[in-house]
């Protein structure tokens, strides 16, 4: 079957990483969504965080999705990948 995914961001391995390993910080309360601009992530250490064109600047996470983060085995590898919350999942953009 099928599955549409509506909704994904498009970032790369080590920014995915870095949202995962700041989740404490980052996830908000409840319902609420936190905004998060990706080169800000992990502050001083974003330096290191090379971004190309494709990949998204800023994202919105929910609560769920920083705990699906936390379940999730990212890949170190260059190139995009696309998250799904929704269906707690990723897989490789070219």
């Amino acid at each position: 079957m099928l599955t549409l995914r509506s909704f994904f961001s498009a970032l790369y391995a080590q920014a995915l990483s870095c949202l995962k390993e700041n989740a404490a910080r980052y996830a908000p309360e409840g319902d609420e969504m936190s905004f998060i601009t990706v080169a800000d992530c992990g502050s001083e250490k974003a330096q290191s965080i090379k971004y190309q064109d494709g990949a998204d600047l800023v994202v919105a996470f929910s609560a769920q999705d920083f705990t699906c983060l936390q379940n999730l085995n990212i890949p170190n590898q260059d190139g995009l990948l696309a998250f799904y919350p929704d269906a707690c999942n990723f897989e490789p953009r070219n």
